[in-house]
């Protein structure tokens, strides 16, 4: 069995600039959610799922608040309450292009946002296909200095294609918060033009452009094509397997 490391610009155990790891985090909703996207924009996604490993940063969600006195006699914390002593990078961990009973592999880094040292752990996952190891040997007892970061490797062996998802829970000295685990598997997706160009046509005249839409995803899906003011598209809906064509046209 092959132990895979992810690479690439989704926070992975590929290098990533040091410079975008640790941002404030952003007080605005998510600028993503709701926006249309272009099929060359979901296809692209298909193989890189967008993540916030630049750009917008989520604050982490804190699910527990821990007695401080009963870890530390350092309870004086220069980190606002609302946030975690420790900010995790990425802010998620996203697996894709898995394959199953595969093993993958992929870093989260844990920062001290603090003034002085502090503890942090990571909670053994239960769930059977994700699984957790602390990095360089260091144990949960020790202390992480003062803007230092720890690292832990997240280990995911899915048993199927299909979509994985669940919530780690990280352990400070003051908190407990989540940092989401995703496993986005093997789905449909439609290829096909972002846009046609009828260019100048004379007046009163049909003019039609074809175009193929393709399914480059790995399952079947079906579509619906709507068109708007004058223009019409033959055929307005059909079926296509993995790796299925169709020609439309629009006039």
């Amino acid at each position: 069995m092959v132990t895979r490391k992810q690479t690439g610009d989704r926070g992975t155990m590929g290098s990533t600039r040091a410079t975008i790891k640790y941002k404030k985090y952003s007080t605005t909703l998510d600028p993503t959610e709701g926006v249309k996207k272009r099929p060359t924009q979901l296809v692209h996604e298909m193989h890189h799922p967008p993540t916030h490993t630049e750009g917008w940063r989520p604050t982490p969600h804190i699910v527990e608040y821990l007695n401080m006195a009963d870890f530390t006699h350092q309870t004086e914390c220069a980190v606002d309450v609302d946030e975690p002593i420790f900010q995790p990078f990425p802010p998620e961990i996203v697996f894709s292009d898995y394959l199953e009973f595969e093993k993958y592999e992929l870093l989260l880094c844990l920062r001290n946002n603090d003034k002085v040292a502090r503890r942090v752990k990571v909670v053994k996952p239960s769930s059977a296909f994700f699984s957790v190891e602390r990095m360089l040997g260091s144990s949960e007892k020790d202390k992480v200095a003062p803007g230092m970061e720890v690292q832990f490797k997240v280990k995911f062996c899915p048993n199927s294609r299909g979509d994985f998802k669940y919530d780690l829970v990280v352990c400070t000295e003051r908190e407990k918060f989540l940092v989401p685990l995703i496993a986005s598997g093997e789905r449909a997706v439609l290829n096909f033009p972002d846009h046609l160009d009828f260019g100048s046509n004379p007046t009163r005249s049909k003019t039609k452009r074809s175009f193929i839409v393709s399914n480059v995803g790995a399952k079947p899906t079906s579509f619906l094509l709507n068109t708007a003011g004058e223009f019409s598209v033959v055929p307005r809906q059909g079926e296509l397997g993995p790796g299925e064509t169709l020609q439309c046209s629009v006039e």
